[in-house]
């Protein structure tokens, strides 16, 4: 908790897959299905525990899963974090990108409207293993689907629109500045 805020209970608990899943349900369900659905995912729990639940609980539970996730979430930026038992550094700065992560990263940024279904690929490839006393280490394309996976299942979907939503919007403005100068670089060479 930083400066006092803190999420509420829903996006407190809310994993980076359990937040896909809910992107997920389709929006033309009738709200018997979609509240079923919402809170099976958000609630850990099978469809069949759901379906057994009273209506009028049931539709109560999932107004309050609405209304929280409909309020602004608490995005803390962390400098670490442990995923499954290892700690990985955050690379907030663009100098501390390898070129390897740079792929990486253009290659799963290059649609914004994949941001949500993909932001367990993006968060990865901001994510460094740290060695024993705390510095990272290289870059390991190889490794990025496991680390995605651990994102995916371990990671709470604040930390990872923290992560995510930074990169996102600095790399977009980042591009779009970049594209402008080598358009007036290239204009002047003509």
């Amino acid at each position: 908790m930083l400066f006092g805020k803190k999420n509420n209970s829903t996006w407190s608990k809310l994993s980076v897959q359990q937040l896909q899943a809910v992107m997920e349900v389709p929006q033309e369900f009738e709200l018997i299905d979609m509240a079923k659905s919402v809170t099976a995912i958000v609630d850990s729990k099978s469809l069949d525990d759901v379906e057994e639940m009273d209506l009028d609980d049931l539709l109560k539970r999932y107004a309050v899963i609405r209304k929280e996730l409909n309020q602004e979430p608490f995005k803390p930026f962390k400098f670490y974090v442990k995923l499954d038992g290892k700690r990985y550094y955050i690379c907030r700065m663009f100098d501390e990108f390898s070129t390897a992560q740079w792929v990486d990263f253009a290659h799963f940024t290059k649609n914004p409207e994949n941001s949500i279904p993909l932001m367990h690929e993006i968060v990865a490839t901001c994510l460094r293993e740290v060695n024993w006393i705390g510095n990272p280490k290289k870059y390991d394309g190889t490794k990025h689907k496991e680390k995605a996976d651990l994102v995916r299942k371990h990671m709470k979907a604040v930390d990872a629109l923290g992560i995510s939503g930074f990169f996102l919007l600095s790399y977009l403005s980042l591009s779009e500045t970049l594209e402008q100068f080598l358009s007036k670089q290239k204009l002047t060479e003509i």
